[in-house]
């Protein structure tokens, strides 16, 4: 049995579906995604997933409507879920409790309290932005001591604590995360790592004859919302110090609530002939956007991995990033180029340093997207992944029952 949140929550989405070829799997989710999965299945067939919808009383699903209020709301949604696991649980008896999504390590769910081994994660959502590179938050750094406060407070609640050594695995999917559960739960808990994302055969399958060309400008691609911890303003000014003889352009895409905030950063910097605002543009036309790409940027002051990597990987997209979060273990050094994080100053220019390295050999940016495309095949397959899992699954299970 598996726990999920959203159908367009991919990750939660993706092990689910692709677990269910080898496994039987039912699906708690809740009562609004119904439409969306219905329609699904109407498109595409059935799948071996029996989907399980639980809603929240009326009254609540009012007062915490909206985006701003879903984390809460979905923390009170895992009581409802417990209450129908335990029913389903007398009925169906599972073999296995999953949590998979909303792959963040604050919420942990209640299946650990099913009288079945239980998996936790991957999940991450422990990463901070590095204290040399405080400057960029500070518009924002109640949001971020907040959310460190609420992090901390979450993992001393004993439930959680609990959870955490009820567990019979939990994946990991950066070292930050590591360590702030290890801070708190110490080391007597077991924490692997393990990437949450993963690509699917057909979409490596659909670009294995891509090839990036020389391009006589060479495009840099930034892709994601624009916000604060996504670090926009730092490579703009890794760009304001870059040097060299070769033309290139960043294309930034993706909407958000700072457009206006980079904007202005940008005409502030005088790069507006340098750094182009896209938008938020369709999900079809993203395929030309990568293929149109020579390297792919993440900038991120904190993120748990990078769906956009992975998506750049598949590309053949050579990735330029800070060296941390789960995005080092993606790309390490044969993927793309990691900047090391240093002071701010330092920083600024190591991340230069890569673009500037990158922009200036054609050869390097093919033999390192054609890694990353690789590496993808090799490992980060959703069927490699499940194919782990399930051998994860059996020896779980194996365990139960001779402990039992």
């Amino acid at each position: 049995m598996q726990s999920c949140d959203r159908i367009r929550r991919l990750v939660g989405w993706s092990w689910a579906k692709n677990m269910s070829f080898n496994h039987d799997v039912h699906v708690l989710t809740n009562e609004g995604n119904r439409k969306n999965i219905e329609s699904y299945l109407e498109e595409n067939g059935n799948i071996n997933i029996h989907f399980h919808y639980v809603p929240v009383p009326h009254v609540l699903g009012k007062l915490l409507k909206g985006r701003k209020f879903y984390f809460a709301s979905y923390v009170i949604w895992q009581w409802y879920a417990y209450k129908e696991a335990k029913k389903l649980h007398i009925k169906e008896h599972f073999d296995i409790a999953h949590h998979v999504a909303i792959a963040d390590f604050l919420i942990i769910g209640l299946l650990w309290k099913l009288d079945v081994p239980f998996i936790f994660g991957p999940v991450g959502g422990g990463q901070e932005t590095p204290y040399e590179l405080r400057d960029y938050v500070q518009k924002y750094r109640r949001n971020e001591r907040i959310r460190s406060l609420i992090n901390n407070f979450a993992l001393s609640l004993p439930s959680y604590k609990k959870g955490c050594r009820k567990a019979a695995e939990i994946f990991v999917s950066n070292d930050e995360t590591v360590s702030v559960m290890r801070k708190h739960l110490g080391f007597n808990i077991k924490l692997t790592q393990m990437c949450e994302l993963g690509v699917d055969d057909e979409y490596l399958e659909d670009r294995k004859e891509l090839a990036h060309e020389n391009n006589d400008i060479i495009h840099i691609l930034v892709s994601g919302r624009l916000m604060y911890r996504k670090g926009i303003e730092l490579l703009l000014d890794a760009v304001k110090v870059l040097e060299t003889n070769i033309p290139y352009v960043v294309d930034l895409y993706g909407g958000g609530h700072q457009i206006e905030d980079v904007k202005q950063q940008i005409i502030d910097r005088k790069l507006q002939d340098i750094v182009i605002m896209h938008g938020k543009v369709p999900f079809e036309k993203m395929p030309k956007v990568y293929a149109d790409a020579d390297i792919f940027c993440l900038p991120s002051l904190r993120e748990t991995t990078g769906t956009a990597v992975i998506e750049a990987m598949a590309n053949k997209l050579p990735v330029v990033a800070l060296n941390q979060n789960g995005v080092k273990y993606l790309v390490e050094e044969d993927a793309g180029i990691l900047a090391e994080i240093g002071t701010k100053e330092e920083t600024i220019r190591n991340l230069a340093a890569a673009l500037k390295t990158l922009i200036e050999s054609y050869e390097l940016r093919v033999v390192l997207g054609n890694n990353g495309y690789e590496k993808l095949r090799n490992k980060y397959t959703w069927k490699k992944k499940t194919e782990e899992m399930t051998g994860i699954y059996k020896s779980v299970i194996q365990k139960q029952g001779k402990g039992n």
